[in-house]
């Protein structure tokens, strides 16, 4: 059994999530249904996470494709340092922070142990991978899921 299997309720969980964006609107995940997500799990004070930020963004613009949301979760609650990050590295994507204890509850869903931690999750929702290394290194997966070789 793979260690980093999420638990089977984690997709189910993550599409009923609702959580800010920067403009303190809240963002429901299930309203990406039918669009491959890939979700990256961080925090501000984490310094791999921010290193990757450069990555993520070059794959997102690399990507260029309305069939696939990259959903940033911010999973610390400093959400003017948040704002900061987001402002300063231009990065892409949809951008949400947890508040109250989701921070706890997806750590424990989608078997988070170290951050930066990445999920691609497909059309109907099914989780594809969870915590792969690196957003560089899921670009043929993504291409699969939309249908493309």
């Amino acid at each position: 059994q793979r260690t980093d299997a999420p638990a089977p309720e984690a997709a189910t969980g993550l599409m009923g999530l609702a959580l800010p964006d920067p403009a303190g609107n809240e963002q429901r995940m299930d309203q990406w249904k039918g669009k491959v997500l890939v979700v990256n799990f961080w925090a501000t004070w984490c310094g791999p996470c921010l290193a990757e930020l450069p990555v993520l963004n070059k794959l997102i613009t690399d990507v260029n494709n309305d069939a696939v949301v990259f959903v940033n979760v911010c999973l610390d609650h400093d959400i003017i340092k948040w704002e900061q990050i987001i402002t300063k590295d231009k990065l892409l994507g949809m951008n949400l922070i947890c508040d109250g204890d989701w921070s706890k509850s997806l750590d424990s869903l989608y078997k988070i142990a170290s951050i930066p931690h990445y999920t691609l999750i497909d059309k109907n929702g099914l989780i594809i991978k969870n915590n792969f290394v690196r957003p560089g290194n899921i670009t043929t997966e993504i291409s699969q899921l939309l249908g493309k070789k």
